[in-house]
């Protein structure tokens, strides 16, 4: 609490219980207001408890004043921002279901089927997964920003200033997205994952047809060296999406053209390098689906997993997150000259 300030016209004998919100209070209370904007609300909106002034027709967020009259309004303020914080983790979530859904989807018609209609056509699966982040994006990226992936989520906190106080929530929102995804995929596949099992005398129990759901080291490919494959893959994933997304970067391109060149960014990774152990490079990707496959009858062979491979997509990803986005931060980010003009602007 700032302190107290009678209004122009007020008594000055009487007794001012008016409260004001802290700088964080109100840097906080920006996200539900921000949306109001983005719904087209320009020009100045007063209302239960604030005022702001936006300009140029709502693009623009003015200087905000918060003004709290007892603790009601304060309570009706942070309820809002509540609401706002649980409408970005059903997007998160969304986010995940939206991809497993297609991503699982097209990896049971590559593995399930014979012969499978990807047999020669790998580039099918890839695209697909792409076009699947692509529309994830799309959908979400309004609300919260459509992380979609744990080692994003964790790159944005330790370089871009994502509050950390979220990171956690929403990875929780992103796995639990991500296993309501793998049983959709179930629900739409389930005679044919058991018509599959049957006809190559596969059991779940087995690990039968469990590349539909959770990846696996691929030929020749040991559990450590698994995990420094997924370092490297989810890095470059997320030194791209820094590019894509750098408000400095005039080679990048514009905000509805990147949500498709994130998709493609995917694809390439799976064209390129997936057969090492199924391109991962998202924690809550594999995490979700493994967990519902734990509890679907796979049992151990989803986790732990043979040779307990169950951490390296969790580990690895997380880790190649902060990995790609230091790298930008470093290599790419303080050269940019858009930033060295504003830099030199604002220092003059």
């Amino acid at each position: 609490m700032c302190g107290a300030e009678p209004a122009g016209d007020a008594d000055p004998g009487a007794t001012d219980n008016t409260e004001y919100l802290r700088e964080d209070e109100v840097a906080e209370a920006q996200g539900p207001v921000q949306a109001v904007l983005r719904a087209g609300l320009g020009g100045i909106m007063l209302g239960h408890g604030f005022a702001m002034v936006a300009q140029n027709g709502g693009a623009r967020l003015g200087k905000m004043r918060v003004r709290v009259d007892g603790w009601g309004r304060l309570g009706y303020l942070r309820a809002a921002m509540k609401r706002q914080f649980a409408g970005e983790l059903i997007s998160e979530a969304v986010a995940l279901l939206i991809i497993i859904s297609f991503g699982d989807s097209v990896a049971a018609m590559y593995t399930l089927y014979d012969p499978s209609p990807y047999q020669h056509a790998y580039w099918g699966v890839c695209i697909a997964w792409g076009l699947a982040v692509a529309i994830a994006i799309y959908t979400t990226g309004a609300i919260s920003g459509c992380h979609a992936n744990p080692a994003v989520t964790l790159g944005l906190a330790l370089y871009r200033k994502f509050p950390w106080k979220k990171v956690l929530p929403y990875c929780v929102a992103q796995t639990v997205g991500a296993l309501v995804g793998a049983m959709v995929v179930y629900l739409l596949f389930q005679p044919v994952i058991d018509q599959f099992n049957a006809a190559h005398h596969l059991t779940r129990a087995g690990g039968g047809a469990s590349a539909v759901f959770f990846t696996h080291a691929g030929m020749s490919i040991s559990t450590l060296h698994a995990f420094g494959d997924e370092i490297v893959l989810t890095a470059f994933l997320v030194f791209g999406i820094f590019a894509v997304t750098e408000q400095y970067n005039e080679m990048a391109p514009g905000a509805n053209f990147g949500a498709l060149i994130i998709g493609f960014l995917v694809a390439l990774i799976g064209a390129s390098m997936g057969y090492l152990e199924a391109w991962a490079i998202n924690p809550a990707r594999d995490l979700g689906p493994r967990v519902f496959c734990w509890f679907a009858g796979w049992g151990a062979a989803a986790l732990p997993s043979p040779g307990s491979y169950w951490w390296v997509p969790i580990a690895g990803p997380l880790l190649g997150g902060a990995v790609g986005g230091g790298a930008y931060q470093v290599l790419i980010h303080p050269f940019l000259p858009a930033r060295k003009r504003a830099l030199s602007t604002t220092a003059n």
